[in-house]
């Protein structure tokens, strides 16, 4: 099974969300059966890292999901379903 997690620039809210479910899934032993991954909608954030708020905030609640994030932004390719 795959997820993808989307939001607009794939620095905050989808990274985040994949960090989260990551873990939840590695925790229940899934993580060889799921893949969980992020992307977002628009290009202006290619490259970039996770934003800063989004690192505070997991780092804040001493989630263990701060490295679940992958640390790149990128955007989604769209491909036609076969």
């Amino acid at each position: 099974m795959r997820l993808l997690f989307v939001c607009l620039g794939n620095i905050c809210r989808s990274p985040m969300a994949e960090a989260v479910m990551r873990a939840k899934i590695a925790a229940i032993g899934l993580d060889q059966k799921i893949t969980v991954d992020s992307a977002g909608t628009g290009n202006w954030h290619v490259g970039e890292p996770p934003h800063q708020g989004t690192q505070r905030e997991l780092k804040k609640r001493q989630s263990p999901t701060i490295r679940f994030v992958r640390g790149r932004s990128r955007p989604m390719i769209f491909k036609p379903l076969t």
